[in-house]
């Protein structure tokens, strides 16, 4: 991602020219402003005829809540900088539609305490991939946006970033519907040092991650919402105290076959982040697992969650249905623990295994793992210690444990209780690794893979 970030580079220090146009105080989202200007009455383009990027520019100014009737409005290119307690916001039913370029967009840098609400970007022309970047100090909020359209193009749809460390922002029914072209699109990429969270948003059928936010210093939360059918992975998490909680997450069978469609990977970071009251549903495609602690990812907690794995989810060689949980060998991040309790590994298929643990100071508690056809329960590699299984039905056709662990077996049982639900809709260390070092899974993969 850093060809995101050097993109971007060239917008410090960039200033806006404004002129004031105060029409009366208002309150929007809990936030005061001190003025508020009607778009369309300062001169903009309420068709989408004309740009409205000098209309927005000229009266963006510090307190200002610009405010957007009814309409169409062209934005070719729009850069706002170096303002605080400014807002746009949708005063009606409002488009955004972009220009010929249609990429590099609308961007927000350098700001405090910024709102952007309300807004449908049409994003439906042919070619067309436009990249939305908002940068706060603190005080970002994003609410109520619907992006319509196929994102046809290699650039990130979405990035968003909280730059201080006691800055916050929150992202919230952010709706992302219409999905990317395969490999190189990014739904939403973040960044950061503040904390930022993500409420009951929907992003689905990217190339490249839905949410790819394990690059993030602070913390990153993920609050509700359903992710569907992204690319490596629908929500991607690293950096501590970082979170996902209530959400649903889906992999389905997808033409072309996603490259590596997992449900939440944990990767890049040394968490703690903690995975909880989340329904996971790997019904297709092929990939490395429902939840992934990959090898540059460290603590890890999943708890009240449900993941189910269908006959038709193989793993990325293709060899046996793919897991429901793998805990790949630390490489690259601090050890860390992991800790699973009340998780409900379901559903089953042809070979392997529900959970694949590949490193130690793992604790599995209260925990229901259930398959059917020829699965194995708990596969253990690399001779992984300190692992504690505790209250927990392992009922499968296989072996209930396979391979050597240092393991200690407390009240363990051979069914589970209660009702199976569900949610939604090879065999090397290779198999979850660096760039470069993916096996070729039946298919010529690209050279910029991103594992």
């Amino acid at each position: 991602m850093d060809e995101y970030v050097s993109r971007r580079g060239v917008l410090e220090g960039i200033g806006a020219a404004v002129s004031v146009v105060p029409i009366s105080s208002v309150d929007r989202a809990e936030r005061s402003f001190d003025a508020v200007v009607d778009v369309s009455a300062v001169g903009g383009d309420t068709s989408g005829g004309a740009a409205v990027d000098d209309v927005i520019t000229d009266v963006a100014r510090d307190g200002t809540l610009l405010e957007f009737p009814d309409g169409r409005y062209r934005v070719d290119d729009l850069t706002l900088t170096d303002l605080e307690g400014v807002g746009l916001s949708a005063a009606g039913d409002v488009t955004l539609v972009p220009g010929a370029a249609c990429e590099n967009w609308l961007t927000v840098a350098e700001v405090e305490d910024f709102l952007f609400e309300g807004f449908t970007l049409d994003n439906t022309a042919s070619g067309c991939a436009p990249t939305v970047v908002m940068r706060a100090s603190d005080g970002l909020e994003v609410r109520d946006v619907t992006k319509r359209g196929y994102h046809d193009g290699d650039n990130t749809a979405f990035g968003f970033a909280v730059t201080d460390a006691t800055g916050t922002g929150v992202v919230e029914r952010l709706r992302v519907p219409d999905g990317s072209i395969p490999v190189k699109p990014v739904g939403v990429y973040v960044q950061g040092e503040g904390t930022i969270t993500f409420r009951d948003c929907h992003i689905e059928g990217f190339g490249n991650n839905g949410l790819y936010a394990s690059m993030a210093d602070g913390p990153v939360h993920v609050e509700g919402g359903r992710y569907v059918d992204n690319d490596r992975a629908n929500v991607r998490l690293g950096s501590p105290n970082s979170s996902v909680r209530r959400a649903d997450i889906v992999a389905r069978a997808a033409d072309p076959m996603p490259l590596n469609a997992r449900g939440v990977r944990f990767s890049d970071g040394p968490g703690p982040v903690l995975i909880e009251d989340c329904h996971i549903h790997m019904a297709g495609g092929r990939g490395m697992g429902g939840i992934v602690n990959a090898y540059n990812g460290g603590t890890l907690e999943v708890r009240d969650t449900v993941i189910r794995i269908d006959p038709e989810y193989w793993n990325l060689r293709g060899t046996h249905t793919g897991y429901g949980v793998l805990l790949d060998e630390a490489s690259a991040a601090p050890t860390g623990t992991r800790t699973l309790e009340n998780v409900r590994v379901v559903g089953g298929g042809s070979g392997g295994a529900a959970l694949r643990v590949r490193r130690g100071d793992t604790t599995l508690r209260d925990c229901c793992i259930r398959q059917t056809g020829d699965r194995d329960g708990l596969r253990f590699e690399l001779d992984p210690s300190d692992v504690t299984v505790v209250d927990t039905a392992i009922d499968v056709p296989g072996r209930r444990v396979t391979g050597s662990a240092d393991l200690d077996f407390e009240r363990a049982s051979g069914g589970c209780t209660g009702d199976d639900p569900s949610s939604g809709s090879g065999e090397s260390r290779e198999d979850e690794t660096r760039d470069g070092e993916i096996p070729d899974p039946g298919g010529t993969l690209p050279t910029n893979w991103i594992c």
